[in-house]
């Protein structure tokens, strides 16, 4: 033991391990189940111009999305990485470890002798929890980016002031990140005001040298960078206007303007609980009860995860000294003070955009309203760090305090994480049945379900999915989408009127636009949860207890001969899903979509290939178009014998059944198997 105590005791990192300690933080918080994330929400609007349009199409959408300087950052990216998903998961982890890492630098260059604590904000930087929404790699790869250029610009400005012999050659590349800067996020264009901070920090000590000289130093040196700053926002703010949308003008700053006491009483009154979310209440999520509920094995893996990060930020701590460096005459006693400023703008001027648009975090569901924080974080992180410094008054408290926040933060993120990676798994299951039993779609095709069935997602990032699946990869000039997703709950406010009768249907997202007859529909119910495969509702199947009302009477809509059963099936499924499991409910699309067209041998045929496998319905519904197809080839005993396997299946199946019979009855020449087979059922249901 004595030996370890010494060994330990003599334990130092460099600086040049943090960057790489940071990144290990990454890779246990994001990185284990990269290869089970894919694509979600606004990812897929992304996905589906970059697809079919091309690097126009990408163009298109940020001009009408309200960001068309990020343009050429996503089309550089896209042809960087294609479509695979986890090419995009890496891609937006490395530019969020390499924003956190240039920011410690920055922390590092200002305040050298810290080592402890900069890096303990570099990482809660990485884990802050309010902001879960990393999987969604498309949509804000472009703010690690953004973060990273101001990071590095901010880090050269303050070593063209620490070097003065190459003062110019640092400043101008600073100028040329800060440039690059404004081509991308606006979510991060407000810490620019942390700047002066940093130069008035970064600039000698000149004994008996006045404030005012000072601030005019200050004020020299950031010049350039303001003017850069200002010729943007009077562009982005007051120049620039969306085609359709208004999301992004400055509501708030409109507001303010038009009424300068009620906008500034409105912007603080929703402020202060902003700021409440954003520094306290938001840390209580990282030790949720249900994280220590050990009856899900999932839990057990993320406590070891949080015990394994614990022991390796201990060791890693025990060696990350605090430097003995010489200030050049400055006077360090103030850094809590000069460092807690820094934090203080960044938190305040980070919110700025958000804030200027109209918007409040606190007031938004989760995750979503995460995003709003994302400039407020640098600077969320560091007050964290620096309250830890200042609360705790011996050194070691101060560690263990730090590691405990880290390890909880990365089990958190890592649970988030696994929400996203079932959702992946149901999105996945979805358009691979979806293409099985539908190949391909005639366009102003609908899609009708009951509600919102996707986790993660929507109605309109499925529409932009779906229309994904079933595209034709190249520059398409149309902006006309071939199918959307309509949910009863949300596009028809629950009801049926809505929607029934013969009536157009029309969605408009972006610069995408579609339309469809109401008759021109496919009604269908998703429920995986459920052991359901996807079904199509139609007015044969829909009278049953575990179809809801709503689709049972919407399903006069659905016209199967929309489908295009002889069609190849599109590309792209095949790209974020190269290898499809070969279950149950693969077999099940095949066979409806034969059923569908008549081909009652192939039917049959995936039913009995089914039954080889073991593979079996887990809902008496999925045994409607294999009773049929054997009743229509005169197989009434198989025929017999599923139904009764249906009826014990699901409570509620005998009038589906019944009425099933009757039609059979009515269209297949008699017999005497037939009639017995008939009898058999009308009396064993109770058919009337």
């Amino acid at each position: 033991m004595k030996k370890v105590s010494e060994y330990f005791n003599k334990l130092y990192f460099p600086d040049w391990s943090i960057p790489l300690a940071l990144m290990a933080i990454c890779g246990l918080a994001f990185g284990l189940l990269i290869p089970k994330l894919g694509f979600y929400q606004d990812d897929w609007h992304f996905v589906y111009y970059a697809y079919t349009h091309g690097a126009a199409g990408l163009s298109d959408l940020l001009n009408f999305d309200g960001h068309p300087l990020a343009a050429p950052l996503y089309i550089m990216s896209f042809n960087l990485l294609g479509f695979n998903p986890v090419n995009w998961q890496i891609y937006s982890l490395f530019w969020r470890w390499l924003a956190v890492a240039t920011f410690w630098l920055v922390l590092h260059r200002t305040w050298p002798d810290h080592r402890i604590t900069t890096f303990a904000a570099a990482a809660i930087y990485i884990i802050y929890p309010l902001y879960t929404m990393q999987p969604m790699a498309i949509v804000y790869f472009e703010v690690w980016i953004s973060h990273f250029l101001l990071a590095a610009s901010f880090l050269l400005t303050i070593e063209a002031i620490k070097q003065p012999k190459r003062f110019w050659f640092f400043t101008i590349i600073a100028i040329l990140f800060k440039i690059l800067h404004t081509f991308s996020s606006e979510y991060t264009w407000g810490i620019e005001f942390a700047r002066p901070i940093l130069i008035w920090l970064a600039l000698p000590v000149v004994q008996n040298e006045s404030f005012r000289r000072r601030l005019f130093k200050t004020i020299q040196i950031y010049a350039p960078y303001l003017i850069i700053f200002l010729a943007a926002l009077i562009w982005r703010g007051f120049l620039y206007h969306s085609p359709v949308l208004t999301r992004s003008d400055p509501h708030m700053l409109d507001a303010i303007l038009a009424n300068p006491l009620g906008g500034i009483k409105q912007l603080l009154l929703n402020s202060i609980p902003d700021m409440v979310l954003i520094l306290v209440s938001t840390w209580f999520r990282i030790i949720a009860p249900d994280m220590f509920s050990f009856s899900e094995r999932f839990n057990i893996q993320v406590v070891g995860l949080m015990i394994f990060s614990a022991v390796g930020l201990g060791i890693y701590f025990r060696g990350l000294k605090n430097a003995k460096i010489e200030n050049n005459g400055r006077d360090t006693t103030h850094w809590l003070r000069d460092a807690a400023i820094f934090g203080t703008t960044i938190l305040i001027f980070g919110m700025l955009p958000v804030y200027a648009a109209g918007y409040f975090a606190y007031l938004k569901v989760e995750p979503w309203n995460g995003r709003f924080v994302i400039g407020s974080m640098p600077g969320v992180a560091l007050l964290t760090s620096l309250f830890i410094e200042k609360l705790l008054d011996a050194p070691r408290k101060r560690v263990w305090a730090m590691i405990l926040i880290i390890s909880l933060g990365i089990g958190w993120q890592m649970r988030t994480v696994n929400d996203f990676r079932w959702a992946w798994d149901a999105e996945t299951n979805f358009y691979r049945q979806m293409i099985l039993r539908a190949p391909e779609l005639s366009p102003h095709t609908a899609i009708i379900a009951q509600e919102e069935f996707l986790g993660l997602m929507g109605d309109y990032p499925t529409s932009f999915a779906l229309n994904t699946l079933y595209a034709t990869p190249g520059n398409q000039t149309s902006r006309d989408a071939k199918t959307w997703l309509f949910v009863v709950a949300s596009n028809f406010g629950g009801k049926l009127d809505a929607f029934l009768g013969d009536k157009l249907l029309q969605a408009t997202k972006h610069s995408t636009s579609f339309s469809g007859k109401n008759t021109d529909s496919l009604v269908i119910r998703y429920e995986p949860d459920l052991g359901q495969c996807l079904w199509i509702i139609t007015p044969e199947n829909a009278k049953m207890p575990i179809v809801p009302i709503t689709l049972q009477d919407a399903s006069v809509l659905t016209n199967t001969s929309l489908i295009k059963a002889d069609a190849t099936p599109p590309p792209f499924l095949q790209i974020i899903m190269t290898k499809q499991p070969d279950d149950w409910c693969a077999y099940y699309q095949r066979g409806s979509l034969a059923h569908q067209e008549k081909d009652w041998n192939k039917a049959t045929a995936e039913w009995q290939e089914a039954t080889k496998k073991d593979l079996s319905p887990s809902n008496g519904f999925e045994y409607l178009p294999f009773i049929e197809s054997y009743a229509r080839l005169n197989d009434w005993q198989q025929a017999l014998d599923l139904t009764r396997r249906a009826n014990k299946l699901s409570k509620g199946m005998e009038n589906i059944l019944c009425s099933s019979w009757d039609r059979y009855q009515q269209q297949t020449d008699s017999s005497p198997v037939r009639e017995k087979s008939l009898l058999i059922v009308k009396e064993s249901l109770d058919c009337r």
